[in-house]
């Protein structure tokens, strides 16, 4: 094999690792992705059962950290938002199942996105790796 053959196929190799390393990336933030999804899945749901439940109804309220109190629903048709910074807004069920349902559509097409990501760069590695393969086979004979 020549210096210059060396070279190339070094070059390939490292290129196969950073695809590697890219496609790793990618798969966590699909999980990121997945978990904000459900996450806002739940909330949804939650807004929905909030709208069903008669107020003056006996609930448990988060305090946060699976800590809970005891509380009584005063109004099923508002709450109270953040919208970041600690800031929080007050917003009828209806408008907090609408940013909702566009939060996750939004994250819904970050997935289709990161998972054409995916695809494409293990087709690049596929491509990538027959490629080594036939070098190593060619080096083999010679």
């Amino acid at each position: 094999m020549s210096q210059k053959e060396q070279k190339e196929f070094e070059e390939k190799v490292v290129e196969l690792n950073l695809l590697n390393a890219r496609m790793q990336e990618l798969e966590q933030q699909m999980q990121i992705i997945e978990k904000q999804i459900s996450e806002l899945h739940t909330v949804y749901t939650a807004l929905k059962e909030l709208e069903e439940t008669n107020t003056e109804t006996e609930m448990l309220s988060s305090i946060g950290q699976n800590v809970f109190v005891k509380a009584k629903l005063q109004d099923n048709q508002e709450v109270c938002m953040d919208v970041g910074a600690k800031v929080f807004v007050k917003k009828t069920v209806q408008e907090a199942k609408d940013i909702i349902t566009k939060k996750t559509d939004e994250f819904i097409d970050i997935r289709e996105n990161a998972t054409k990501q995916l695809q494409f760069i293990a087709e690049q590695m596929l491509t990538l790796e027959n490629n080594l393969r036939k070098e190593q086979a060619r080096l083999s004979r010679e």
